[in-house]
């Protein structure tokens, strides 16, 4: 299950249209990031598991693009790319 989930962002960059539309969120305790497709106000899918990393993930960002980024604890950046 999730025990402290990290508020993702849907990734609207060009690069990556594997995720273009997807809300990408994490678990700080666990380091598993999921997607749940995003298509408006309403969430009626289940999420997908799409990595288990180690790392504690404390924030997402998006560049000016729209590329998907996330930061991890302590302070490294990494961009966010489809499986």
């Amino acid at each position: 299950g999730h025990r402290a989930i990290t508020g993702g962002a849907a990734n609207r960059g060009p690069g990556q249209t594997a995720l273009k539309g997807i809300y990408v969120f994490a678990d700080w305790c666990s380091g598993r990031i999921w997607t749940i497709p995003h298509n408006g106000p309403a969430v009626n899918q289940p999420e997908t598991l799409r990595a288990d990393t180690n790392q504690n993930i404390t924030s997402f960002g998006e560049s000016e693009n729209g590329e998907l980024y996330l930061v991890t604890s302590p302070g490294h950046v990494y961009r966010v790319l489809a499986s």
